[in-house]
């Protein structure tokens, strides 16, 4: 008696399905990924897709952080961008500052250089950051740098 035979055994083919035999390729299809610059928290309700949007966000703006090091006109414009990037997503701004303190230890800045930048990052303004006043509310001003 063949294994796949036996009572009680679980039932396992030895042999290949025919069309898997036959050489023939079907397509699987797939879900699209998610691109992270065009992530929208509305449009992309998947928890992956929103760890991996923020997951691409810090890394992203780690790698600005660190290149703008030393140039505080640069390194003033990695932050905003971070924070438009964010609300543009629809993230909260609370969100968002959860990961602050991670990203400026990791940006690795010098002691002196830590002092003046985390000065400039508490004078950030909602204007700095694209947030406008309207009669009706607020809204993002839609520009991402």
């Amino acid at each position: 008696m063949r294994p796949s035979q036996r009572r009680g055994a679980l039932l396992v083919p030895l042999r290949a399905p025919p069309l898997a035999r036959c050489g023939w390729a079907f397509p699987v299809s797939r879900p699209a990924l998610m691109s992270p610059e065009s992530f929208n928290r509305p449009q992309n309700t998947s928890k992956e897709d929103f760890d991996r949007f923020v997951g691409w966000l810090f890394s992203h703006t780690l790698t600005e952080l660190r290149a703008s090091r030393g140039d505080m006109a640069a390194t003033r414009a990695a932050w905003i961008h971070y924070v438009r990037r964010g609300l543009a997503a629809d993230l909260l701004l609370d969100e968002l500052m959860t990961h602050l303190p991670e990203l400026f230890r990791r940006a690795q800045y010098p002691e002196d250089e830590a002092r003046s930048v985390l000065a400039m990052v508490k004078t950030l303004n909602f204007s700095d950051m694209g947030i406008e006043r309207t009669e009706t509310g607020v809204r993002l001003d839609g520009q991402v740098s």
